[in-house]
């Protein structure tokens, strides 16, 4: 409004803030139904969120993805993990995020894995315990090894002789097993009284986008990923 006009007005009687007319003793945001205008930050342009606001949306966007994942578990469960490995200890009573350890079947066994042979009858048990890397997998559950330590290469060897093989921490791990099956990640801790694994799972990108989060994995379900 120019300064003439409101000049004109406030001959008629108006008020700064209020009405004209028979309503010219009301105020106009009461007139209007809306609240006092907020002013934008300088330079941010028509439509823009503020950094802050956005980061904000991102964060709780990120949350809502990880509790979904999580299938109504605790949604700050991965945050009590890490205060407890801070805290120099891992409890063997901690809940599980993965499935049962004898639900992953024979497709646990892919190539770029190491694993340790379990079974004496390999080679009349000369390879007892001893580490590999499944180099090729010709059929589901049969793999082709290649021996640590320049061992030699050992085809043929079913999934029944075989178990996963963890690196040491902070060693790359892949999940070959229960609902983080493909996952990849790095492997934080090792509880063997209780059989499990807390591993800090990459984030993956794409339209099936899943946020990293650390997990608690049996040990049947994760193993070294070997990376050349």
């Amino acid at each position: 409004m120019s300064e003439y006009g409101a000049r004109l007005l406030r001959k008629s009687g108006w008020k700064a803030g209020h009405g004209v007319g028979r309503d010219r003793d009301k105020e106009v945001d009461a007139l209007l139904g809306v609240l006092p205008g907020e002013l934008r930050p300088a330079g941010l342009g028509l439509g823009a969120v503020p950094k802050d606001a956005f980061d904000d949306v991102l964060r709780r966007s990120k949350e809502g993805r990880a509790a979904e994942g999580a299938k109504g578990q605790a949604a700050a469960k991965p945050a009590a993990v890490a205060a407890r490995l801070a805290g120099g200890g891992w409890d063997s009573d901690s809940p599980m995020d993965d499935d049962a350890p004898d639900s992953r079947g024979v497709a646990w066994l892919v190539p770029g894995i190491r694993v340790r042979v379990v079974s004496r009858g390999l080679r009349g048990g000369s390879l007892f315990r001893k580490k590999a890397e499944v180099v090729d997998v010709p059929r589901e559950g049969v793999a082709v090894l290649e021996l640590d330590g320049g061992g030699g290469t050992v085809a043929g060897v079913e999934a029944a002789d075989l178990e996963t093989a963890l690196p040491r921490a902070q060693g790359a791990v892949l999940c070959v097993g229960g609902r983080h099956r493909g996952r990849r990640g790095t492997l934080m801790h090792r509880d063997k009284a209780a059989q499990v694994a807390v591993v800090h799972l990459d984030a993956v990108g794409g339209w099936d986008w899943l946020p990293d989060v650390l997990a608690t994995v049996s040990f049947d379900h994760v193993a070294e990923h070997v990376i050349h």
